[in-house]
């Protein structure tokens, strides 16, 4: 099986059709960008598929905050737009473990922080409650401004299972999250049609991952 991080991609300013896979056996190239340094690698330990997976890797003797981003190219605002990878959270989400998957960002893994004045678009669990729903965050300058609930339970639906997401940008403003655990049928999740008027140039993928003492290593993504 060839694994790939697969991103759909309309590219700014020739509107050329790009396919971005991502293929974790042959480990992470230049692309990706850390912050702080070295605690993301492709990993052979206890991979979703395969014999690697993108991996938190980093043992902290402290609570933590570890960003990874890729860079994707400009993306032209107007075209459709796809997400499909899967992720596993191997530990119950809360307000202090919890993840973001920043879908499109103006800025890198240094500027994906919560000081940082990035814009864009991610989903996520716990970021600005701790009910454990996925929610869908606008940012502008690096604050929520806002968030909608996606109408699933990440806990309760995903758990420690890795759980294989298929999001959809069709044009601006309608988004639609489908998604499945392993050996079940993809189901669309939710659909969602906001004014998502995209005034920053996106040319980043990006993954936050915040954890307390003894709960780092626990974030993998894939596929």
């Amino acid at each position: 099986k060839v694994k790939k991080l697969l991103l759909l991609f309309s590219f700014w300013p020739l509107f050329a059709f790009g396919q971005i896979i991502i293929d974790f056996e042959s480990g992470l190239t230049g692309d990706w960008e850390q912050y702080p340094q070295n605690r993301w690698e492709s990993s052979g330990a206890d991979p979703i598929s395969g014999t690697r997976s993108l991996h938190h890797i980093y043992d902290n003797p402290l609570a933590g905050t570890d960003i990874i981003s890729l860079r994707t190219g400009i993306v032209n605002p107007d075209s459709l737009i796809s997400w499909e990878f899967i992720i596993r959270h191997a530990y119950p989400p809360s307000s202090s473990n919890r993840w973001i998957i920043l879908l499109l960002s103006d800025m890198p893994a240094e500027r994906m922080n919560d000081k940082g004045k990035f814009n864009g678009y991610g989903f996520g669990v716990n970021l600005t409650a701790s009910d454990d729903s996925l929610r869908f965050y606008v940012f502008r300058e690096g604050i929520p401004v806002s968030n909608i609930s996606l109408g699933m339970n990440y806990e309760v639906e995903a758990g420690s299972m890795p759980y294989h997401f298929r999001i959809y940008r069709n044009i601006p403003g309608s988004w639609g999250f489908e998604g499945n655990l392993p050996g079940e049928e993809s189901r669309m999740f939710y659909q969602l049609n906001f004014a998502d008027k995209m005034i920053f140039r996106a040319r980043y993928f990006g993954l936050r991952y915040t954890y307390t003492l003894a709960r780092d290593r626990l974030f993998w993504l894939d596929d």
